[in-house]
């Protein structure tokens, strides 16, 4: 899935300032680089699946922002560089792009830039109010069951069944001594002590504020402890394949250093007891762990990003895995450099090298064993939950436990408040209507709109929710600029065949599936025989060719059921709907590639 995704999720633990800073920082958004002052507005054309209705999409500067789908039917804002976002369109998803531009001025540029990044601001904010009612009603509901246990973020990533690791004495000795005379035990009374209070009293205003306060004290108790019990990361908590060499001594010298700062800000985190960082305390100490790890055996370990929520999927014959693979290799490589290199951000540079390392290390698991691989885009944190012990704590009077019936309501109606303003709809709120009511809502009101872009409209004009429908309507309305058309990759690698061969024995050696040296046939585009996207007036008679191979393949589906489960019939199925728009001279599918096809660009 292109651009950022689930991006937002793994930022939830960030505040508003820090998002800001992080948009400011990136190339394309702030001022250190002088951009080209205008507006421009982008129109993808259809493919299959997700894509047969066109993308919409908005470029300022160099950073471009569209509307996606994620897990969880979220439709959400992203930002994503240029230069990636059309390697993904073009060369991966193989379709054409069309760019309309509107030269602004240099302040209203700004002022629009700036809206934008407030609007990722904002959806960010609603779903770290969403992550606290989720995880909060799902504390409650755990706790209403009085069992022994309970579920809590990161906990997985440590094995609460095993005893002493040097590293956590080491860890424990340095909190005792910075705690003065209080020892690990003691805190851990004092911790319980406090969970108990929380469990039983309605001292916390707000349901939402309530529970994530004994969910924070439930974390850090069970961070005492393990500290108390000494134990070791979780078996499938590292990512531990070898590297080409092992660790050079200068190499040892940076990962003990940076062990040393772990520590510290364990220790720091703790005793400074701030709000919100009971999750971090617990993920810094697998890290912690990690990096000892590392130390111990002179080998690069690090561990696993991929969270709970992360998509499995088997590998089909379409995926180009050993081409990915040496991408990411190369990836890895860089992190590793970038790491035992940094001098300042550690933590940020770590987590890169985790990141790299944790999908190289899919890939490598599926090219080997044929194993599902997990998918989860953008930033990763390491955040699997597991079950924690809780028979210490005392049910009796309890006042959270007596309203939740009432809590477990008002968490329900703000989950449900939020997730419909990030959902999708067809004609009132798409990639199409949102960006052009985003544009809208960054001036005062339409006469300020007017004459600081030279036109207005509204998500309600027209057909303006159909892609292509705005982008004509962005040309009639809008002092625009000529339009500019970006080939997908196989139009534009067609049209390098023409002028250095003769055209039609191009045309009759690239129109079809099977002779084409352009293109080779994938799964997921459907079961088709000749490409209709570089032709007009013949169009429907492909199509009707198109309609009968899928039919006869969906046909031939029958003797293969057996082996592949209906696949093949399904194909046939999806063939035939992708071939019907031809009939009325009109193109959906264009085939696609994989990612191993191109180089790819860094988002």
């Amino acid at each position: 899935m292109p651009g950022m995704l689930l991006f937002f999720k793994d930022i939830l633990r960030c505040n508003a300032l820090w998002l800001l800073l992080f948009c400011l920082c990136i190339p394309g958004t702030g001022r250190a680089e002088e951009p080209d002052y205008s507006l421009d507005f982008i129109y993808v054309n259809a493919n299959t699946g997700e894509a047969a209705g066109g993308h919409s999409a908005i470029k300022l500067g160099s950073t471009v922002f569209h509307y996606q789908f994620f897990p969880g039917d979220f439709f959400l804002l992203v930002r994503d560089s240029w230069p990636h976002f059309k390697y993904i369109y073009t060369d991966v998803s193989n379709r054409t792009i069309s760019i309309r531009r509107l030269p602004l001025r240099p302040e209203v540029f700004y002022q629009l830039n700036t809206h934008f990044i407030r609007l990722l601001i904002s959806q960010q904010e609603a779903l770290l109010k969403l992550d606290r009612a989720e995880s909060g009603l799902s504390l409650l509901r755990q706790l209403s069951r009085k069992r022994n246990t309970i579920e809590l973020p990161v906990a997985g990533l440590l094995d609460n069944q095993s005893a002493g690791n040097d590293a956590m004495a080491s860890l424990r000795h340095a909190l005792e001594k910075e705690a003065g005379a209080v020892g690990v035990e003691q805190m851990l009374q004092l911790f319980r002590k406090k969970a108990g209070a929380l469990l039983q009293e309605k001292g916390v205003a707000g349901v939402s504020a309530r529970l994530s306060a004994l969910r924070e004290v439930l974390l850090k108790q069970y961070f005492l402890q393990l500290v108390a019990q000494g134990v070791s990361l979780a078996g499938d908590a590292l990512i531990t394949f070898p590297d080409s060499t092992g660790l050079r001594i200068e190499e040892l010298n940076k990962l003990a250093e940076y062990k040393s700062q772990l520590q510290a800000s364990i220790v720091h985190l703790f005793l400074a007891d701030m709000p919100g960082q009971a999750e971090s305390i617990v993920l810094q100490t697998a890290r912690y762990l990690a990096v000892s790890r590392s130390l111990f055996t002179r080998r690069l370990s690090t561990l696993d990003p991929f969270s709970g929520a992360a998509v499995i999927r088997n590998v089909t014959g379409d995926d180009d895995l050993q081409s990915v693979s040496e991408h990411l290799q190369r990836n890895v490589a860089r992190a590793r450099r970038a790491f035992f290199q940094e001098t300042v951000h550690n933590d940020v540079a770590y987590g890169q090298l985790e990141i790299s390392r944790g999908r190289l290390n899919e890939l490598k698991n599926a090219i080997l064993y044929g194993s599902p691989v997990r998918g989860e885009p953008g930033l990763l944190l390491p955040s699997r939950s597991g079950k924690v012990t809780i028979d210490w704590l005392d049910y009796g009077r309890s006042g959270v436990l007596a309203g939740a019936a009432e809590d477990e309501k008002l968490l329900a109606a703000v989950i449900a408040r939020v997730k419909s303003g990030v959902a999708y709809d067809l004609l009132r709120r798409n990639c199409a209507t949102e960006l052009l009511r985003n544009i809208n809502t960054a001036f005062a009101n339409s006469v300020e709109g007017r004459e600081a872009l030279g036109g207005w409209l509204t998500p309600d004009t027209g057909f303006v929710f159909i892609p292509a429908e705005l982008q004509t309507r962005v040309g009639e309305e809008f002092p625009v600029t000529d339009e500019q058309i970006l080939l997908s990759r196989r139009l534009k690698m067609l049209k390098m065949l023409f002028r250095r061969e003769n055209d039609m024995f191009v045309w009759l050696r690239e129109a079809n599936v099977f002779s084409s040296t352009l293109y080779s046939p994938r799964l997921n585009d459907s079961t088709f025989l000749f490409f209709t996207d570089d032709v007009s007036v013949m169009r429907p008679l492909l199509g009707l060719a198109n309609i009968a191979w899928a039919a006869l393949n969906g046909a031939a589906g029958l003797l293969t059921l057996p082996v592949d489960g209906g696949e093949r019939i399904q194909q046939g199925g999806r063939g035939i709907f992708y071939s019907l728009p031809e009939l009325v001279f009109h193109n959906i599918r264009k085939g696609t590639y994989g990612f191993g096809n191109s180089q790819p660009v860094a988002p």
